[in-house]
């Protein structure tokens, strides 16, 4: 079931990510872990609290599916691996803590409520920061808004950018696509089956 519940949730968070924005999936799968993590520290029943579980759980991944696309289009292509590696370390680490906050704390609904206070001060910074500028140029056409985010990025990091040369790059990049075969469903869901055969051996 979690099994399940993992794959769904990842692929909501891709598919909410692509069309609304990577930064509108994050707050969407953190308002869903929140009311989950709520739903399940007050439950008055197992079976309330196995559904918020499912509901917590499902906005977790969604988090991580979306906050993962965020790393990887906010940095440079030399510090991606580090960060993207970094993030996955930083949930390993928070799940240390929560088995020691668990042992230490008199109730498991106490732990609840501390992950609930938690999961607000992780939504805070995402409205702090910007759309992904990658997802205005491929899913919006937006360049204005494509360029703003540029620069906010530009500006936290102290870096003077020309943003003349962004459309050009734009376009040659679409120049180069539009010259490409694009692969069909049978050819890519052959290639997934190889990728996945390749990943068991």
């Amino acid at each position: 079931k979690q099994w399940y519940q993992r794959r769904v949730a990842i692929t909501a968070g891709g598919i909410i990510s692509d069309i609304l924005g990577r930064r509108f999936a994050a707050v969407v799968g953190m308002c869903l872990a929140l009311a989950g993590t709520v739903l399940a520290a007050t439950a008055p029943s197992y079976w309330v609290l196995m559904g918020s579980r499912l509901v917590q759980g499902a906005g977790r991944y969604m988090v991580s599916t979306a906050s993962y696309l965020l790393v990887l289009e906010f940095t440079a292509s030399k510090h991606r691996a580090f960060l993207t590696s970094f993030a996955e370390i930083l949930w390993s680490i928070g799940y240390i803590l929560v088995a020691i906050s668990a042992y230490l704390l008199y109730s498991w609904r106490w732990l609840l409520w501390l992950t609930a206070i938690l999961f607000i001060g992780a939504t805070i910074p995402l409205f702090l920061i910007p759309e992904s500028p990658r997802f205005y140029f491929s899913n919006k056409n937006d360049e204005a808004s494509a360029k703003e985010s540029l620069q906010w990025l530009a500006d936290r990091n102290g870096v003077e950018i020309d943003l003349k040369n962004i459309e050009i790059e734009k376009n040659r990049s679409q120049e180069e696509d539009q010259g490409k075969e694009q692969p069909g469903l049978l050819e890519t869901l052959r290639e997934f089956i190889k990728y996945r055969e390749m990943t068991i051996q």
